[in-house]
């Protein structure tokens, strides 16, 4: 797998991925997309390291649950009021 991460301008990274694997794939395939910055107020962006065997359907669930439970400030450091 070839990854390419181009800066587009401040508020874009433009993202590719090209997968060639000639025992699984019958050819070559790529997926793009752009990642725009989020500019709402108070949006913090935090890392997500993976490693073997990493799992994310736990953290998905949790934070569907803390939505569903009124919860908002999932994405700062900010008290809740």
């Amino acid at each position: 797998m070839v990854e390419r991460w181009t800066l587009v301008d401040a508020d874009t990274i433009n993202y590719e991925a090209t997968i060639e694997d000639p025992a699984v794939f019958t050819s070559p395939w790529t997926m793009r997309f752009a990642i725009t910055r989020i500019l709402q107020d108070g949006y913090e962006f935090f890392e997500e390291a993976c490693y073997e065997g990493n799992r994310t359907e736990h953290r998905l669930a949790a934070g569907r649950l803390a939505v569903a439970a009124g919860e908002r400030r999932l994405h700062t450091h900010e008290e809740s009021k």
